[in-house]
């Protein structure tokens, strides 16, 4: 089964589709967006959902990337199209331009980034996209091959600062929501799921030794107080403050 997310727009156009069979799921990481409707197009089964909800009502922020997938999943999709409105950071890529993108840069900071709460699971990412599918959609059309996607927080748009900052980094298109949805969704390995059952995770233990924190200070700032002595254990004198510019040190 073939799974369609729709953004601004392509959401509206999937909601006009009838006759297929409706299905309200409730996931580990709560509700999906709206409702996925499952029927066929040209013969082969999809699950049709729309990404913003019903209405358009979710901003990028709070769309429910982990819950979305989960119930494609549930359903049986082993594929998933999402397609979606951007920002052009090229002036040869114009207004109305279909894009097939190979690359991604991550910006956003306000979404939760894993599946994988509970265990230390690390993805492969180097090629973020389904080459099957790329080669699928490039050979279905004219489409632009290849670009790296900004993905940015919002909901709010680029300054003019940022904008130009993209271009540096030679991206090529600027959105808000193909991440975390092209994330870690794929079963995390076999030796961390029985090591996850036969470990159970313990509690942090307490450290015995004074740490040194440093922060970002706006002027200069004194080092001071005094640090154990790794040889014998006891406390050295007092040393004379110094100056230490643009930083300010902390004993903890």
């Amino acid at each position: 089964m073939i799974g369609i997310i729709g953004g601004s727009g392509l959401g509206e156009a999937l909601g006009a589709l009838s006759g297929g069979e409706e299905h309200r799921i409730d996931t580990p990481f709560g509700a999906t967006s709206g409702p996925i409707v499952t029927t066929e197009i040209g013969g082969v089964p999809v699950a049709l959902l729309a990404r913003h909800g019903e209405g358009h009502m979710l901003n990028p922020s709070r769309v429910p990337y982990r819950a979305n997938i989960f119930a494609l999943k549930t359903l049986g999709v082993t594929r998933i199209l999402a397609g979606g409105a951007v920002g052009s950071l090229q002036e040869d890529i114009v207004p109305r331009s279909l894009v097939i993108p190979d690359q991604i840069i991550d910006r956003t900071f306000r979404r939760a980034g894993t599946f994988y709460e509970e265990l230390a699971v690390h993805v492969e990412l180097a090629s973020p996209f389904c080459p099957s599918l790329r080669r699928a959609l490039l050979s279905a059309g004219t489409a632009t091959d290849g670009g790296t996607y900004v993905c940015m927080e919002g909901p709010q748009f680029s300054t003019r600062a940022e904008s130009e900052l993209h271009r540096v980094w030679n991206a090529q298109l600027i959105g808000m929501t193909v991440m975390p949805a092209r994330g870690d969704h794929r079963a995390p390995p076999r030796r961390h799921r029985e090591r996850a059952r036969s470990h159970p995770p313990r509690a942090p233990r307490r450290c015995r030794r004074r740490r040194l924190l440093l922060s970002v200070g706006a002027g200069p700032r004194r080092l001071v107080g005094s640090r154990p002595d790794s040889r014998r254990g006891t406390p050295q004198a007092e040393a004379a403050p110094r100056e230490v510019p643009r930083l300010n040190w902390h004993l903890a």
